[in-house]
């Protein structure tokens, strides 16, 4: 999350790190290896932290996207992910 909120990319600063819902947005299920819509780039097939926690684990695990598969995945909070900043407004 920390890393979202410090990044500074093209002139903006008000990038966050997106909850699952969010991120599911642009899974592509019929797709494989990325499993993600047209027209996002730099996307590896590998696990996305979403700012979403496992609510049974939430001091422990939050949840990832699989972007090989789009498959979602309790992943230890200390653990090495790949994040995907967004900006903007977004509502649930």
């Amino acid at each position: 999350m920390q890393y979202c909120r410090s990044l500074v990319l093209a002139g903006y600063d008000d990038w966050y790190l997106p909850p699952l819902k969010q991120l599911k947005s642009i899974v592509d299920k019929k797709k494989y290896n990325p499993a993600i819509r047209d027209g996002f780039k730099n996307i590896k097939a590998y696990h996305y932290r979403s700012a979403s926690s496992n609510l049974s684990w939430s001091n422990i695990n939050v949840l990832n996207i699989d972007f090989k598969n789009g498959q979602v995945y309790n992943n230890n909070r200390k653990g090495m992910c790949n994040v995907r900043c967004v900006r903007g407004k977004y509502t649930l």
